[in-house]
């Protein structure tokens, strides 16, 4: 419904963009050249120019907008309607749109149909149906404490931590080996930048999101603030429990094929 299935909407698109760049500076080098044998190239020039712009734009609006992860739900092509607009609240509208329609929760529920999410989606469905409800007190905490939680079953299935007596450790194969504890969300993310290699949006997810989401965590669970309960704040939760199920998703299909 949404142009790709939940549990592969993964799309990197800085990493589009980056690919956009480099051929657009390619073409940059040859296009004097060229264009004498073949007239009509200027206008090819123009149309990567012109796709590449568009593309370092939704970039620099989902950034600023702080929803980098947004690429999994929505349609990125749409975000060129804002130039010019006051596009942070119209992004968080078309967001809301989307996740708060039954057949959006339903395909939600397709993607924690499996056995490494299934113990989780109790938890967000009722999360889903609170978001739905614009009840966003009661959607942000569940959304963020869940993202948490795929986030380190994620870890432990790459094998670069492990729980250990009701803990979660950094992994060693070596049971005498000293292990670090990873007792809080910022050092579960400190651990990933240091063992785990990747780029696009997951990249994104580890480096940005999760840093920004640290505080956000502490003062909401810990019972800090009491302002949290924005549309912004929950939607913002529920990409990041989309993005990390997909991963740990798609990380347990590969580790089953191996097996």
């Amino acid at each position: 419904m949404y142009g790709r299935e939940l549990k592969s909407m993964i799309l990197p698109v800085s990493e589009i963009t980056k690919g956009l760049n480099n051929i657009f500076e390619s073409v940059r080098l040859i296009r004097f050249s060229l264009t004498p044998i073949i007239p009509e190239f200027s206008k090819v020039f123009s149309s990567i120019t012109t796709l590449a712009e568009n593309y370092k734009y939704i970039n620099e609006v989902l950034a600023e907008s702080e929803y980098e992860l947004a690429p999994q739900i929505i349609d990125t092509n749409s975000l060129l309607k804002l130039k010019g607009k006051r596009f942070k609240p119209a992004i968080t509208s078309k967001l809301i749109g989307v996740t708060r329609r039954d057949e959006f929760i339903e395909e939600v529920g397709l993607l924690f149909n499996s056995t490494s999410l299934k113990k989780r989606w109790l938890a967000i469905k009722q999360a889903l149906i609170a978001h739905q409800a614009r009840q966003y007190y009661l959607s942000t905490p569940i959304f963020i404490a869940q993202a948490e939680g795929i986030f380190t079953d994620w870890l432990v299935l790459l094998k670069i931590a492990r729980r250990k007596n009701g803990r979660v450790v950094s992994y060693t194969s070596d049971l005498h080996k000293k292990t670090k504890k990873l007792d809080s969300l910022s050092a579960k993310v400190i651990h990933a930048r240091e063992n785990i290699n990747t780029e696009g949006l997951l990249k994104i997810a580890i480096d940005d999101v999760l840093t920004r989401t640290v505080p956000k965590r502490n003062s909401i669970l810990h019972g800090e603030i009491s302002n949290y309960g924005t549309a912004k704040n929950s939607t913002q939760a529920l990409l990041l429990v989309l993005l990390f199920a997909g991963v740990l998703e798609s990380g347990t299909d590969k580790s089953k094929s191996h097996t």
